[in-house]
């Protein structure tokens, strides 16, 4: 620990995989945990890979009214729903994932600012949107996604062939983005140097809040910068043990309403 709990100001909390259950809704006690937290007069922000509209409804079914750190922290957006910062994959390389997934026919989607569209329907795009809770989402073929300035990219399918998909990616092993692990059969392409640490960072700067001010909890390998740059960190029980290894705490999983030990441990040190 880097930091004195008695310092937090900001709690910067993932959403699947730590304050969601398996069922993709809000555990009833991380929930009243956080809302103890906000009326203590600490600021509470979600931070996750997710789209910002589905991570407005979860704010607001826990009662959360703080700023978001949305798509893996390429797009970081006020309570008032104003951007305060948005990064976006470079054209070219978006073009060359697109017909890398084309010529695969893995699913894509691909984030916009605050729109997210997918290269085609079917049982992985049902999945997606029972998982996240969007609502109807635009279908614009792989050709269509290229006509769009893309925030992030995302590839889903069976874990099996997005391990393959990481290996042999275009630019896998090199600088023209950043590659993230946000789900066994999810892989994300985000800006260069973007991640949600970065992200995080970003706004605090805006808020005048330090790192040694600021308590950060996930579950996997795309919350880990975030822990790290947290002066305090917590990770869940399910996490993967290199995620565990960067936290100053481990409480119980997301179903067990591990968030809700996490805030007390700063609420009641």
């Amino acid at each position: 620990m880097s930091t004195s709990v008695s310092s937090i100001r900001l709690i910067a909390v993932d959403c699947d995989g730590t304050l969601l259950t398996r069922a993709r809704t809000p555990h009833p006690d991380s929930a009243a945990a956080l809302r103890r937290a906000q009326e203590a007069g600490i600021m509470v922000v979600l931070a996750s890979g997710r789209a910002p509209s589905t991570m407005t409804s979860i704010a607001q079914a826990v009662g959360l009214q703080g700023p978001i750190v949305s798509c893996n922290g390429a797009y970081v957006m006020a309570d008032d729903g104003s951007e305060i910062a948005h990064f976006r994959l470079d054209d070219c390389v978006r073009d060359d994932l697109i017909a890398f997934s084309q010529a695969r026919q893995l699913h894509t989607n691909l984030y916009s600012g605050s729109q997210v569209l997918m290269s085609t329907g079917g049982t992985f795009a049902a999945e997606y949107q029972r998982r996240t809770g969007l609502g109807q989402v635009p279908v614009v073929g792989y050709e269509g996604l290229v006509t769009h300035p893309a925030t992030k990219l995302l590839y889903f399918d069976h874990p099996p062939v997005i391990e393959e998909a990481v290996a042999t990616a275009p630019g896998a092993h090199g600088t023209d983005y950043e590659l993230v692990r946000s789900e066994a059969d999810y892989v994300e392409f985000l800006p260069v140097g973007i991640h949600k640490g970065r992200g995080l960072q970003i706004l605090c700067e805006t808020l005048g809040i330090q790192a040694h001010e600021v308590a950060a909890i996930g579950d996997y390998f795309n919350d880990k910068e975030m822990l790290e740059w947290a002066g305090y960190a917590g990770a869940m029980g399910g996490a993967p043990d290199g995620l565990k290894a960067v936290a100053d705490i481990v409480v119980p999983g997301h179903d067990e309403g591990g968030v809700a030990n996490f805030v007390e441990s700063i609420l009641n040190p």
